[in-house]
């Protein structure tokens, strides 16, 4: 990868069968192969947000928190909140997506996704 590459669509364990690793071993992968950064992107879920934070701070390895966001339709989109506001309505995005949907799944249609991206 060249240099200054920050992959931002990672999936961590917690998006299984589709992510296997620990986001903290995602952050150790990332520093190992001089990534500038990494983006975990979980489906439908900021599950490893935390876990891979604190790694990445440990490791100084520069982190951006995201979701992946697989709608209805099966359409993915990546998020990434861009400060506290953005975060707390991606998180009810998610949160009102569970709540509607069978344990374990989450439905989101297009039209919450970009109601829930404005202030």
């Amino acid at each position: 990868m060249p240099p200054g590459y920050v992959e931002l669509g990672a999936r961590s364990n917690f998006s299984l069968p589709d992510g296997a690793s620990h986001p903290a071993e995602l952050v150790l992968t990332a520093k190992a192969l001089g990534h500038a950064g990494l983006g975990i992107c979980d489906t439908n879920s900021l599950a490893g947000v935390v876990r891979g934070h604190v790694a990445a701070r440990e490791e100084g390895v520069s982190y951006v928190v995201g979701a992946r966001l697989v709608l209805d339709d099966g359409t993915a989109w990546l998020a990434w909140p861009t400060d506290r506001a953005s975060y707390g309505r991606l998180s009810t995005l998610l949160s009102h997506g569970k709540m509607r949907a069978p344990k374990g799944e989450c439905q989101i249609s297009f039209a919450k996704m970009v109601e829930h991206s404005k202030d």
